[in-house]
């Protein structure tokens, strides 16, 4: 019997620089919010924040949003779809209307990152 081999697609280079933005800008997240909220989840204030949890999930306009993406715990970000209820609540504690209003608003465009722009996010988010 013979065995398959693999075959390993090539990836773009827009694919590559899309995962690794998200990687860094995810990270910094973490980081900021460790010392921001203590290490705790932005929506419960209770649960130890481990992930990067996004106000609007699957959505590039605001994928990269320093008001729309928080630390979270993984039982609000994944278990309870992100906890939004309690997010929204805070977020409107924390911001002006007219941030999240904007922001909200923006969530429903669509948004293609150009090649450049994901340099950027990567060399902005990147430790020094």
């Amino acid at each position: 019997m013979t065995k398959l081999k693999k075959v390993k697609k090539k990836r773009s280079k827009y694919a590559i620089l899309l995962d690794k933005a998200v990687e860094v800008f995810n990270r910094w997240i973490r980081e900021r919010d460790k010392i921001r909220l203590g290490g705790k989840c932005y929506t419960c204030l209770v649960g130890e924040g481990s992930e990067a949890g996004h106000f609007r999930h699957n959505n590039n306009a605001t994928k990269f949003s320093e008001v729309f993406v928080n630390l979270q715990c993984t039982r609000c970000n994944r278990w309870l779809s992100g906890n939004l209820g309690a997010y929204a609540i805070r977020l409107y504690k924390d911001y002006p209307k007219k941030i999240i209003d904007k922001l909200w608003k923006e969530s429903f465009t669509t948004k293609t990152f150009t090649i450049g722009e994901l340099e950027d996010i990567i060399q902005k988010y990147s430790p020094n």
